[in-house]
């Protein structure tokens, strides 16, 4: 689903950029023009925000329910994150959609990502260290 959302994102991003050139070369926007410019805008927010949102649900529920499971998640994702990193990159040479635009959605979960493998590792240590005494 993370996917998705991400490839919807992606989508909607290079075609709001599109249309952008178009909206630049009228005069005059009408009410019509500056609705679809605001419709997309926040459409390509809710797929970021999903993008984002989905990861953070996942998360939590594994620091909750499933902490063993958390940490093949964590490498799951990271594998994700740069494939798509890597795409995206690649795919700012073919797009319009600049290379930030088509990365932003991935900082935040990157960010937590890091964090998360951090955690686990200083939990890992402590589990280790109350485990010898």
């Amino acid at each position: 689903a993370m996917v998705l959302f991400y490839l919807s994102y992606v989508l909607l991003d290079n075609y709001r950029i599109h249309q952008s050139e178009k909206w630049k070369a009228i005069n005059n926007l009408t009410l019509q023009d500056i609705q679809a410019i605001q419709k997309l805008a926040s459409l390509n927010t809710a797929f970021e925000t999903l993008f984002i949102g989905l990861f953070l649900i996942v998360v939590l529920y594994l620091l909750k329910k499933k902490r063993g499971k958390l940490i093949s998640f964590l490498t799951i994702n990271a594998c994700l994150f740069a494939a798509l990193f890597l795409i995206s990159y690649l795919s700012s040479f073919f797009l319009q959609s600049p290379i930030g635009n088509l990365t932003q959605p991935l900082f935040l979960p990157i960010f937590l990502l890091v964090l998360l493998m951090f955690y686990c590792i200083l939990i890992s240590l402590k589990n280790r260290f109350s485990r010898s005494v």
